[in-house]
C-alpha cells in the first residue's frame, strides 16, 4: 500500500504547509542535497530549470520544489510517496526530520501565506 503526502500553501496541518526560508536558491539546494545524503534519502538529481531536487530509495520517492520569492527568500514544498505498508506515519516522521535539519541550517521565515 502506498502513501502520498504533499506540502502546499493551503494545507490545514502546519507540517504540510509550504515552508519559507531566508536563503537563496543555490544555498538551499546545496543544503537539501547534503541533507539527503546524510539522511540516506537517495539523492538522484537536481534540475535548475524547474528548481526541483529528486530523491529515491527503497522506502520512498521525494521531490523538493524550491520557489524563489525574492533574491534572499525561498519557499519549499515537498512531495513524498512512500513504498511502506504504513507510509503515512513514515512520511510524517521523515518530514519532521527534514524540517528539523533545515531549521538548523537555514533562517526560517514562516509557514504558507502567513509567513511574516
Amino acid at each position: 500500500m502506498r502513501s502520498t503526502i504533499e506540502t502546499n500553501e493551503r494545507a490545514i496541518n502546519n507540517l504540510l504547509k509550504t515552508h519559507y526560508y531566508r536563503i537563496d536558491y543555490r544555498r538551499l539546494k546545496k543544503i537539501i542535497i547534503e541533507m539527503a545524503e546524510k539522511m540516506n534519502l537517495g539523492f538522484k538529481s537536481s534540475n535548475d530549470d524547474y528548481h526541483e531536487i529528486i530523491c529515491e530509495n527503497n522506502d520512498q520517492f521525494m521531490s523538493f520544489r524550491i520557489t524563489m520569492i525574492s533574491i534572499e527568500e525561498t519557499a519549499l514544498d515537498i512531495f513524498m510517496d512512500s513504498y511502506k505498508a504504513f507510509g503515512g506515519f513514515h512520511n510524517s516522521s521523515i518530514l519532521k526530520q527534514i524540517y528539523a535539519y533545515l531549521m538548523k541550517e537555514c533562517s526560517f521565515v514562516g509557514l504558507a501565506l502567513n509567513r511574516k
